[in-house]
């Protein structure tokens, strides 16, 4: 898997998977995220909820 930590922005990693050209923004606040935020991350990676 091709999944590296791009860049940093204040509280928020932004993550780039090369083998299919998706960058990724998670906020890392110390705490829970909430579940449309993680829903969010999810739908921008590109992955399906089970």
């Amino acid at each position: 898997m091709a999944i590296i930590i791009d860049a940093q922005t204040g509280s928020h990693h932004i993550y780039f998977n090369s083998l299919k050209n998706i960058t990724v923004v998670v906020p890392v606040h110390g705490k829970d995220l909430k579940k449309g935020t993680f829903l969010g991350i999810l739908k921008q990676a590109g992955i399906e909820r089970a």
